[in-house]
């Protein structure tokens, strides 16, 4: 569980089994950032309330990063919870930004990053929402400056009704390129995503096939009663099946790496060099030959020998 917590959350794109786990890993990205660069604020805040004797302040900084540290770490809130608490916490400082200094690119930066994180973390109706919820506490705002009900802490004159309605306009403009920007590259992505899990899917779906063929060919091999050994060009001897040990006393890993021609009578290397030399016609050699092969105890035992050449397929390419 402790491991979880602090692992980095964002996934390789073959981690990711759908759309909603590259959501919820995004979002605890995000919880993270946020904390960190939050923690930073949060003791930028209390020093400057300490050194402007506004302590009253305190409490309030203190319950909004205490929300933000346990949205982060307990994740048995639930992921809607979570969503809803952090846009609510990026609401927050907008709004605030927005009633103290009026319309800015502070405040609709606050927004814009809003109307991203809710489309990107539930979907493209929440985005819209986002949007023009936005786009109506900008509206109410901007009226309450216009009336001169509520004057900005700094900066021009908020009471121009031009200034709120193309600032609106522009808002609701940019927000909508940016949601059509990103419902372009999130459709990407997730198209990219079913793909990946296709093939992934199917290489699983290869890999259990070659592995229940590998389990039925050991099987056949183990059971029986020839010696089966597969050589590669040079005679080096890459496999050998268990009935080795019955017949002549080795065990197949004793054997493994050995030349072939080490356990063959002097008499014999001539025609197993010719049976072993690639592109010599069968006729030549004939359906099997009589070889004598050195037992464990030194005698010779008289054994025929069949062989197919493989070569063709890369994963033999020897004889067997």
């Amino acid at each position: 569980m402790k491991r979880d917590l602090f692992r980095f959350p964002f996934p390789r794109i073959e981690q990711v089994q759908s759309i909603q786990q590259l959501r919820e890993r995004l979002l605890q990205l995000l919880l993270w950032i946020c904390t960190l660069l939050g923690g930073v604020v949060y003791v930028a805040a209390i020093i400057q309330v300490v050194q402007e004797e506004l302590s009253r302040n305190i409490p309030l900084y203190t319950a909004l990063y205490l929300i933000l540290v346990i949205t982060t770490f307990l994740k048995r809130l639930g992921y809607r919870l979570r969503v809803s608490i952090l846009l609510a916490l990026i609401y927050s400082p907008g709004m605030l930004n927005l009633f103290l200094n009026g319309l800015n690119a502070d405040s609709v930066l606050f927004f814009l990053v809003l109307v991203a994180m809710a489309f990107l973390l539930v979907g493209v109706r929440t985005g819209v929402l986002v949007l023009v919820f936005s786009g109506l506490s900008i509206s109410v705002v901007g009226t309450l400056f216009t009336q001169g009900i509520i004057l900005p802490n700094m900066g021009p004159s908020q009471s121009d009704y031009l200034l709120w309605i193309v600032g609106g306009l522009v808002f609701i403009l940019t927000g909508i390129l940016l949601i059509l920007s990103l419902h372009v590259l999130f459709t990407g992505l997730e198209n990219q995503l079913l793909h990946t899990q296709g093939l992934l899917s199917e290489l699983r779906k290869v890999k259990i096939e070659l592995e229940e063929k590998e389990r039925r060919f050991t099987f056949l091999l183990q059971g029986s009663t020839d010696i089966i050994i597969l050589l590669d060009l040079e005679g080096t001897i890459q496999y050998a099946s268990p009935s080795i040990e019955r017949i002549l006393d080795y065990q197949p890993d004793e054997i493994f790496g050995q030349k072939v021609y080490d356990y063959l009578h002097p008499e014999n290397l001539a025609i197993a060099l010719k049976a072993m030399t690639p592109g010599v016609p069968a006729e030549q050699i004939g359906p099997f030959l009589e070889l004598k092969i050195r037992h464990r105890d030194g005698t010779w035992r008289v054994l025929e020998v069949v062989g197919t050449e493989v070569y063709r397929d890369p994963a033999v390419n020897g004889t067997v």
